[in-house]
C-alpha cells in the first residue's frame, strides 16, 4: 500500500491545488475506495 500512496501523492502533488483540506477530502473519497476497490 505504501508504494501505491506515494504514487499517488506524487501524481497528486502535481496538480494546483493549494487548499489542503480539498487534498484532505480528496484522498478520503477517491483514494480509500479506489483502494479497496483494487484489492
Amino acid at each position: 500500500m505504501r508504494i501505491f500512496y506515494e504514487a499517488w501523492e506524487s501524481a497528486f502533488n502535481r496538480q494546483p491545488m493549494a487548499d489542503e483540506f480539498n487534498r484532505v477530502d480528496f484522498l478520503s473519497i477517491g483514494f480509500r475506495p479506489a483502494y479497496k476497490n483494487n484489492l
